[in-house]
């Protein structure tokens, strides 16, 4: 598995409250790349659970949500030496190798990749799904698997 590994990649897993998962995500998604996950003020065991399972681990020390906690995974990005990040939810509602072949197609020319959740469960998914696809040409922009290359991050001009 060791040709697998992938050493300009970042694998960053937002998660509250994700003990009964997070174990599995990690030691799957460490086979592939370097792993931090974003403890977003947990109640039970997912941060100790993660370290313990070896990711790096930053922890809000109450929940201050998912989007504080991307943003704090981009931070670490920004100031890392990695190429890539691809973020994915703690639940494994996507398969950590369907986000290894999602970051295996982004890079300086594709910048940004998506991915697909198998089943969206909300009518609002659904809706901005099938809105997104038809405007954006992105089929599932609420699936918490995205992929960034940082030169997209330094166009953007996005800083730490």
């Amino acid at each position: 598995m060791k040709d697998l590994y992938l050493n300009n990649l970042l694998i960053a897993i937002p998660a509250f409250n994700e003990e009964e998962t997070i174990t599995d995500i990690v030691e799957e998604s460490s086979q592939y790349a370097r792993v931090l996950v974003i403890d977003d003020g947990s109640e039970d065991n997912t941060g100790y659970l993660a370290q313990k399972s070896g990711a790096t681990v930053i922890n809000n020390f109450n929940n201050q949500g998912y989007q504080l906690s991307i943003k704090k995974g981009l931070d670490y990005f920004l100031i890392s030496d990695f190429e890539k990040i691809v973020f994915i939810d703690a639940d494994g509602e996507i398969s950590v190798s369907d986000a290894i072949k999602l970051a295996k197609c982004v890079d300086i020319k594709t910048p940004i990749g998506f991915g697909k959740r198998n089943k969206l469960n909300r009518i609002m998914e659904i809706i901005i799904s099938k809105y997104s696809k038809k405007r954006l040409k992105i089929d599932d922009p609420l699936c918490g698997c995205k992929c960034i290359h940082k030169s997209l991050l330094k166009v953007l001009n996005v800083e730490e």
